[in-house]
This record gives structure tokens, sequence and C-alpha cells, in this order.
């Protein structure tokens, strides 16, 4: 689902998956999770506990895990970082790592 920045938060909440100009998000299912990790673009790994992921331009910078949504707190660009804060207001806390 094609979307923009007014329409992501809800669909982060309810863990939806879209494609943005520059962020995306898709839903891992078991298939996927069990092959055991998820490698971004700047080599940052989520190991199979991730349901969600969130990515700004390739890299990873948020994930869901159940009912837990979380939010890398490692600083990039400008535009990363307000991807980081579309994250934060749908309720994800600050990971750090």
């Amino acid at each position: 689902m094609r979307a923009n920045y007014r329409e992501i938060p809800g669909l982060i909440e309810a863990r939806l998956p879209f494609e943005g100009n520059s962020m995306s998000a898709k839903v891992l299912d078991l298939p996927t999770r069990s092959h055991g990790q998820i490698r971004s673009a700047d080599g940052f790994l989520l190991w199979d506990r991730a349901d969600y992921v969130v990515y700004s331009y390739g890299t990873i910078i948020g994930w869901g895990e159940g009912p837990n949504l979380y939010v890398r707190s490692r600083k990039w660009s400008v535009t990363t970082s307000r991807h980081q804060g579309i994250l934060r207001r749908a309720g994800a806390t600050w990971y750090q790592g």
C-alpha cells in the first residue's frame, strides 16, 4: 500500500505494511521469521523475534515484537530522524544498540 507521512503513523500502530517515498514497513510471516535473522543495509541484525519491520532507505530503524514496538536510537540523516519521530509518535520506545 502506498502511504504518505500523514497516513504512516496509523499504519504503524496497526502493524500494516506500506511503501512511502523513503520509508516502508513489512509484516514478517512465520516462514520468513524462521530463517533466524534479518540484516539491514547498515549491517544491523534482527533475530526471528521481530514480526514487523520498518525501514528508512532500506535500513531497519524500527520493529515490532508482539505488542512492543522499538525504534533504534542511532542518528542518521534529517529524513531518517523524521522517520524515527514518526515511530515514536506511533508508540515505539527507544532501543539502544
